[in-house]
Formats: structure tokens, sequence, C-alpha cells
């Protein structure tokens, strides 16, 4: 017996056998002859890869199909076949052997003749239109050369998961704040898809600092639990939003406040982490008022004046190194001063009054005294309070103008020669008009006038010749100084 491996691919093979003896035969042709045609046979093995093994809506996956030729014939009239299931929507189609072909959602690669250990290979790009259940890709390999294997078929099931990719957004409507604002936060949640999501919820979520006024949602009434707000809604459309506006009062008085939003779905989402965190800071503000008052509403030359100087912190925060100053004008002397916050200061016409810390509602208060030296025109008093604390009204000067009325007090005399007399005698009478100031007197006029019984024999003044008009004497000046006369 003899065994023997065909080498062959194609064609006979023969196999002749020869008997001999030297002992005479009388059928000496003991030769025998065996042909074996030779079949052709190519074993084709189909392999496909995909680039993911599960899919979600608009996703890419690729699908690389590899066809190989085991032997041992060359393959004739090879073909290539890749077939896209519905939910899946071809982009491109590539071959190692050229330009695939493309019918509909089939996509194909042929040769005429595929060697032994060569490859035909397909990439098949595709996007998932379907949003769940299962997406199949079939690849099918076939020859015209006999395969021992002849079922060249395979395929890929990929399922299909729902996926809602959530964005959170949230905007406060202002980047600052102080005590006893109101913030309104805006927060909203959209489902960029592919799929819908399911049972969503949007959380809005107050630190201390902030105190709920109300809150809102866009499908519907806002749940609200002690600091928290909420919204939610069983399923969000592609495109779709779920929106929360929230108003709070802003109670803390400095530091920072924190506003955190979380949106959570059922549907899985690509990137699951949707919180968001405004953080505000709260900036100290101290509103200080200030106010003045005088005791006269008009002045006189040697008058005094007392100026009463208020400055109050209508908060929300303590106002921190606070000075009050009160500044006096020329035509005004200082007297004395002091404060509710202990001595007053003195320099020069200003008067100044500190504190370290005003509390919301306390006033830091002047009382100034002075003496009006002017004897005419105005005269002027200015209160100026500051803070190192922000104030929103930040000018904080008062200034009391006092007009100063002139005024001249006139003092009259006369003296007689004689406190009696008689017919003939001759009487002296001088008479004296004093000015005791404050002011210059202005058109004074000194009048003398004689009774019956009397008759005028001359008259003098000292600011020149009186005037005589029958019994009456007089004198005139444009202006009589203070003490003169």
């Amino acid at each position: 017996m003899v065994n023997a491996t065909v080498t062959a691919s194609s064609g006979n093979i023969t196999n002749t056998a020869v008997g001999t003896s030297t002992t005479p035969d009388p059928t000496p042709t003991n030769t025998v002859t065996v042909v074996t045609p030779v079949a052709t046979s190519a074993d084709l093995t189909l392999t496909k890869v995909a680039s993911s093994t599960s899919g979600t809506q608009g996703q890419t996956i690729s699908y690389t199909v590899t066809l190989v030729n085991l032997g041992p014939s060359v393959a004739s009239n090879v073909t290539l076949t890749d077939i896209l299931s519905a939910g899946l929507s071809l982009i491109s189609a590539s071959g190692n052997n050229g330009t695939a072909s493309i019918a509909g959602a089939s996509v194909g690669a042929t040769t005429a003749s595929l060697q032994v250990g060569a490859t035909l290979t397909l990439v098949v790009n595709a996007t998932v239109t379907a949003s769940s259940g299962n997406i199949t890709n079939t690849a099918v390999g076939t020859s015209t050369t006999p395969d021992p294997t002849p079922t060249n078929t395979v395929t890929v099931v990929t399922p299909v998961a729902t996926s809602a990719d959530l964005t959170l957004t949230k905007v406060a409507s202002s980047t600052s704040g102080t005590q006893g604002q109101t913030i309104s936060y805006t927060v909203t949640l959209v489902n960029l898809g592919p799929s819908v999501a399911s049972n969503v919820t949007l959380t809005d979520i107050l630190s201390a600092g902030l105190s709920l006024i109300s809150a809102s949602g866009n499908n519907g009434t806002a749940s609200i639990a002690g600091a928290s707000v909420g919204a939610t809604t069983a399923s969000l459309q592609v495109g779709a939003t779920l929106t929360l506006v929230v108003n709070a009062t802003v109670t803390a008085s400095s530091g920072n406040i924190t506003n955190t939003a979380v949106g959570t779905s059922t549907t899985p989402d690509p990137t699951p982490t949707n919180t968001v965190t405004v953080v505000t800071p709260v900036a100290t503000s101290a509103d200080l008022t200030l106010t003045k008052v005088a005791s006269s509403t008009s002045g006189t030359q040697g008058q005094t004046i007392s100026y009463t100087v208020t400055l109050v912190n209508l908060g929300p925060s303590v106002a921190s190194n606070v000075t009050l100053t009160d500044i006096l004008s020329a035509g005004l002397s200082l007297i004395s001063a002091s404060g509710n916050n202990g001595t007053a200061s003195i320099a020069g016409a200003s008067v100044g009054a500190t504190t370290a810390s005003l509390q919301v509602g306390a006033t830091l208060t002047l009382v100034v005294n002075a003496t009006v030296t002017a004897s005419s025109g105005n005269i002027t008093n200015t209160a100026v309070g500051t803070s190192t604390t922000p104030d929103p009204t930040p000018t904080n000067t008062v200034t009391v103008v006092t007009p100063v009325a002139t005024s001249a007090d006139l003092t009259l005399t006369k003296v007689a020669s004689s406190t009696s007399g008689t017919q003939g005698q001759t009487i002296s009478y001088t008479v004296t008009l004093v000015n005791l100031g404050p002011s210059v007197a202005s058109n004074v006029t000194l009048t003398d006038i004689l009774s019956a019984g009397l008759s005028l024999i001359s008259a003098s003044g000292n600011n020149g010749t009186a005037s005589i008009a029958g019994a009456s004497v007089g004198a005139t000046t444009a202006s009589l100084q203070v003490g003169r006369h």
C-alpha cells in the first residue's frame, strides 16, 4: 500500500504499477495505471469586525469585512457583498481591490481571481439611524471555485443603546451681590439627543446666604423643599428644554453664595455629569446718609449758630473706618464741638469724628457751635461722611449756606446845656447818634426839631455843615462806621 499527497491543484494525476518475474509468464505485461482527475478547491474564510460593539443613534460605525482564500486553488470570480440593515445609513465604502460598488444598502467588491493567501477587503462606514433595538450587517463571500466550506456568511448584530446627551446651563442676573439684593437664576436643561430622555429631573439648590423668594418652571409649577427647587418631566424630546427660574434674596453680608443645579435622567447620557455651580461674591455695602441742621436759617455778625450733623448707616453692611468731617467757612469762628462717639477732633476750621465701625441703623453725630464773624454775604458749613465700605450712594456731602443779614444798632443821646430856661436864655443841645454795629449803617440821617418857644440861633455837625429848614436842623452821612457818631 502506497499513501501519497496530491500536490496538483488541477488536471489529472496518474499512478502506474508494474509487476515482473524471471519465471516465464504467459501474460507477461503486468502493468496497471490509475488516472485520477484533480478537482480545483478554494477554501474561502470570511471575517467581519465592527468598530463598536454597541451603537447609539447618530453614531458612526465602521465595518471591516475580509475574505481570505486558504486554497489550495486560486479562487475564481470572487464576490464580496456587505448588506446594511434598516437602522443603518451608508456613509462611504472602499475596497482593497478598487472602488466598491454601492446599490442601495448593499456594498460589493469583486475580483476575477483570488490567489491562495490573498484577501478581498471592504471597509463600510455607516451612521446609526435607529434609536433602539438591534442593527445588523451581513457579509457574504462567493466564488465559482468549489469551496469545502461553502457557507461564507457573517452577520454582526449590534445593539442600539438609547442615549440622551443632556446639557445644563445657568445664568445669574448679577455677577455679584449685596445683602438684601434679589438675584434671579435661570437654569436650562437641554436634550441634545439622539434619544428621548426619560424621567428627567432638574434640581436647583440654594446655599446658605440665599433666601428663596419664588420659583417657576416651563413644565408647570416648580416644587420647593427647603432651599431646593425642582422640576420634572416624564420625557424630554430631542431639542426640548426643561427650565427653572429661581428668585432669591441675598442674606449674606460678605463672602460667597453658591447656587448649584443638577440635571438627571434614567436614559444613559454620554456626558453624565450635568452639574453647574454659580459662585457669586457678596460685596459689603453700607449706604451712609448725611443730614445737617442749623439752629438758624440766617445770621448776623456776632450771633452764635449751632450745627447738628448726623451720619446714619442704612446698611445692609456694617460700615468700616467711618469719618465725619464738618468744615466752617470764612465768616465763622469755632466756639466748641462735640460728638456722640467721644471728643470731636479740631484742626483749624475743621471738626471731625471717627469710628472703626458703624453698625446698621447707628449714627455718628457732631454738634458744632460757631460765631458769625462776617457782617454780610453768606457763610457756609460743609459736612462730609466717608467709609472704606463701598456705598451705593457714595457722595455724602451736605453744605448749609446761611445768609448774613446786615444790622446796625444806632443809639441816640441828647444833652441840653441847661435843665431849665428863662426867656432870652440861650440853650445848647448836643445830639449824638452812635452806630453800635455790627454792620456799617447806610444813609444815616440825624434830625433835630425845635418846638415853638425856641428860636434857632445856629447849628453845626461833625460831618459837615448842618442843614436848616425852618425849625428843623439835619445832618446826613452815606455810611456810619461801627463805633462812629
